[in-house]
Order: structure tokens, then sequence, then C-alpha cells
């Protein structure tokens, strides 16, 4: 996992730009979608299944992002894996003091990106997520996102 630590930006449209950049320089694409739990599988293989969900992950990210400016105890943006074209990423906002100490937060912005790539798939049918999220869903839950 690499990390990196900077300044807080006051919007995660700010953040994103950093992100991007710092994706980029990881080998990663710079195009980024923004996932919590409920949208990620991980087969007994290895291989990431991500739901497809046009807006409703920014929205959630830009709230959780303006929590963790309020909260002033940082933000990490993470890379969970990615395909060809997209990284997809989640946000991870400390509840507290000793949780942003846990995770070697300051009070900035956090970046990482694992150092090696998963195999990434898309799903667009619902029923096929239903599924594929009940079949991996021990290995799943062990996500941290």
């Amino acid at each position: 996992m690499k990390d990196v630590s900077q300044s807080l930006p006051d919007s995660l449209d700010d953040a994103a730009r950093r992100f991007s950049e710092f994706l980029e320089n990881n080998g990663y694409p710079g195009n980024v979608h923004w996932v919590n739990s409920a949208d990620v599988a991980v087969d007994r293989q290895g291989k990431y299944w991500v739901r497809n969900r046009s807006t409703s992950g920014l929205r959630q990210a830009m709230m959780r992002y303006r929590s963790g400016v309020q909260l002033g105890l940082g933000a990490a943006l993470r890379a969970v894996c990615a395909n060809e074209k997209t990284t997809f990423a989640s946000i991870f906002i400390p509840c507290d003091k000793a949780d942003a100490e846990y995770a070697m937060m300051g009070n900035g912005l956090k970046l990482s990106c694992p150092t090696t790539k998963h195999p990434t798939v898309v799903v667009s049918n619902s029923l096929r997520w239903l599924v594929l999220r009940a079949q991996h869903r021990k290995r799943t839950n062990v996500l941290e996102l």
C-alpha cells in the first residue's frame, strides 16, 4: 500500500484532483468512481466485482468528505481496485481522535492505493449483482471501505 499525506482541502473536488494525480503517478487510472462496501464483492480468486451505480456514489462521497472536514480529523481517499479506465475508491473518515491515530491520519488528507492491482469487473445487471454479492459475502465483509 502506497500512502501520501497532505493538507486537507475544503472540497472533495480539490481532494479528488490531488488523488487523481497520485493515482496516475502510481499506475492507476485517474478517473475515480466512488464506492462503499455495498458496491464491492471479492471472489475466491481475488477478482473484484463492482456494482455500476451512476451518481449515488459521488453524492455519498461528497457528504462523507464534508463531514470529515467539519470534524477536523482528516480524510483518507483509498483506491480499492481498478479496471483499465477507472479506479474505484472509498473515503475513510475517522470518528474520533483515537480512530484517526489508529489509522495514522494526522488531520490532513491521506491518499493510498494498493501496490498490486486486482482484476476488476463492473456489474450492470442488478440480479447478477445480488447473486455475486450473496456468493461472496464472507470475503467481502472483511473489506475496510
